[in-house]
């Protein structure tokens, strides 16, 4: 079983992520269903394909580690823009999960070049969910926001209507 880095804290009423990510039981806690691999009708590849843009490397590896033990095929995590750009373009992802505040980088930028390009959609993940930083995000459509510190199942429950959204599209 993999061991994951512990961050202190949980959002809202999660439990601790070191607590959440194999469940009280040991199986695993939330993600997608069990289909064959490829993808579905809806354009969603099976596994859910995701791609994390995080300049924090505890944060990206616990996401990496949440998705992955959820059944999500994580593609990348990319620290800078130009990752993301390679990333986006090589691993073909159905999502980003997109920090906002990237060292040199602009997240809410990099999700329109994403958008503009590929055709993504992002989830931001931030600290910084205050309403000017929301409001300057609009353009790009975000499909959800994570607000860090954030716990399990609440970056699965966000992936997961994010994914619902675009296989409705």
């Amino acid at each position: 079983m993999r061991q994951l880095t512990v961050m202190t804290g949980a959002a809202s009423n999660d439990a601790p992520l070191w607590w959440m990510t194999t469940g009280r039981d040991g199986g695993s806690a939330g993600g997608p269903s069990s289909a064959p691999e490829g993808t579905s009708d809806t354009g969603i590849s099976s596994p859910p394909r995701v791609l994390i843009v995080e300049d924090d490397w505890f944060v990206a590896a616990d996401s990496e580690a949440i998705l992955t033990d959820a059944g999500y095929e994580v593609v990348g995590v990319a620290a800078t823009e130009l990752e993301a750009l390679r990333m986006a373009e090589t691993g073909a992802p159905d999502l980003v999960i997109m920090d906002i505040r990237l060292r040199g980088d602009d997240g809410i930028d990099i999700a329109g070049t994403l958008l503009a390009r590929f055709g993504l959609r992002c989830i931001f993940s931030t600290a910084y969910g205050d309403p000017t930083t929301r409001k300057r995000a609009e353009s790009v459509r975000p499909l959800g926001w994570v607000t860090k510190p954030y716990g399990l199942t609440h970056l699965l429950s966000v992936v997961e209507e994010a994914l619902q959204h675009l296989a409705k599209q």
